[in-house]
């Protein structure tokens, strides 16, 4: 389905999680650091990062920064039991676009799966409402200028149905 990497420090909630994302048929790489998650970002595309704000060395929030650097149109899911570190999650998540979510911990597995297929289906919505703006105005144009044309977007196009 999609590649998520996930950083968590806590081996058990590691394992959790990654077991719960797997079952739902989703390519989960797991690293226990945010060290380990930058090396993994610069060897493979991802559709999601989960990240824990809380890890020895490199935190979620610089993990985070670091990884819109790599991968600008990766979705990035935040996790903390921590309320300090939720804060200031909050204070940064309007202006690093990623950020979709944090959630906190404890979670339930349900929860944890609902956040990831709503961070999910959030790409789905950005790529339809980003052809929407490319492609309505120059059908409009067509339209009104009764000539045939040609719909210019950055996306790559489609094969033709067979």
């Amino acid at each position: 389905m999609s590649a998520i990497l996930l950083a968590e420090d806590d081996e058990s909630v590691r394992a959790f999680v990654t077991r719960a994302l797997t079952h739902r048929g989703h390519d989960v790489t797991a690293v226990g650091d945010g060290e380990a998650a930058i090396n993994a970002l610069k060897a493979q595309t991802y559709d999601l990062m989960l990240t824990d704000i809380v890890m020895p060395g490199l935190d979620g929030l610089a993990l985070a920064e670091t990884a819109a650097r790599i991968n600008p149109r990766m979705t990035v899911l935040m996790m903390t039991g921590f309320a300090d570190a939720r804060e200031r999650a909050n204070g940064v998540r309007g202006q690093q676009g990623p950020v979709a979510d944090i959630i906190t911990k404890p979670f339930s597995l349900q929860q944890i799966c609902n956040a990831v297929d709503a961070a999910l289906s959030g790409l789905f919505i950005l790529l339809v409402v980003s052809i929407l703006v490319y492609a309505v105005p120059a059908c409009l144009r067509a339209l009104r200028s009764n000539k045939p044309t040609t719909v210019e977007t950055p996306f790559e196009p489609m094969p033709a149905a067979r």
